[in-house]
């Protein structure tokens, strides 16, 4: 989801675009807005069926972030090395093709953003005395 928000602004945004996930899309937007992956619906034990976000970023400038903490992940940091053993899930996700296989591109597919309105809700009118439930949760997309 993008926003309408920036980053220095003190106001909310009003405006979002949802691009719904599907296997080899990407988005491109402005980063100084307000952005994130919406959470899936559940935890999956298919690991088939587990949706991988990789975000890349290209930068005019950059300054490389160090996680507070050993196996932490941050914005802006660097590529996991294949020798680093605090992290596996790069090896794990993104193996090399086997000699010979050549990688296949297909052709792009334009699709419209499904447009998101309010982005904000107040939670003083839906005040409660517990969290809702996961499955209450994210479901609008």
């Amino acid at each position: 989801m993008v926003t309408n928000q920036h980053f220095r602004s003190r106001e909310l945004g009003s405006k979002g675009w949802l691009v719904h996930p599907r296997s080899g899309r990407f988005v491109m937007f402005d980063a100084t807005t307000l952005h994130g992956v919406i959470p899936g619906a559940g935890h999956s034990t298919d690991i088939d069926s587990r949706r991988i976000t990789f975000m890349c970023a290209f930068w005019r400038d950059i300054k490389f972030r160090t996680p507070n903490q050993p196996k932490e992940f941050c914005a802006c940091m660097p590529f996991p090395a294949t020798t680093d053993t605090s992290v596996s899930w790069h090896r794990a996700h993104l193996k090399p093709l086997p000699h010979g296989v050549a990688a296949t591109v297909t052709p792009g597919v334009a699709v419209q953003p499904a447009f998101v309105a309010p982005v904000w809700v107040s939670m003083l009118e839906h005040q409660s005395t517990s969290l809702p439930s996961y499955d209450q949760c994210y479901q609008g997309f």
